[in-house]
């Protein structure tokens, strides 16, 4: 895995679909400003108003089974470019 995941998000946060668009950009402000494995489900629902099971199938149209995928990839993405 390379940066695939993060390029899937940059293109999901300038998409049509308003409600991917704005979780893409959360994960993507995140992943450069905070510590990802401390992020929450309940924090991406809060900040971007949405509901979990929105966030699940929003995992699922990238490829990952669900939220705890998602951070795992993330992660190791992160872990890679250090």
């Amino acid at each position: 895995m390379n940066n695939k995941l993060l390029k899937q998000l940059k293109v999901l946060s300038t998409n049509d679909n308003s409600t991917y668009s704005v979780i893409a950009q959360y994960l993507l402000k995140m992943y450069d400003i905070k510590n990802i494995e401390n992020l929450k489900i309940i924090q991406i629902q809060n900040e971007c108003h949405v509901s979990s099971s929105t966030i699940v199938r929003f995992c699922k149209h990238i490829g990952c089974s669900g939220f705890s995928e998602l951070k795992y990839k993330l992660i190791q993405v992160k872990k890679k470019m250090i």
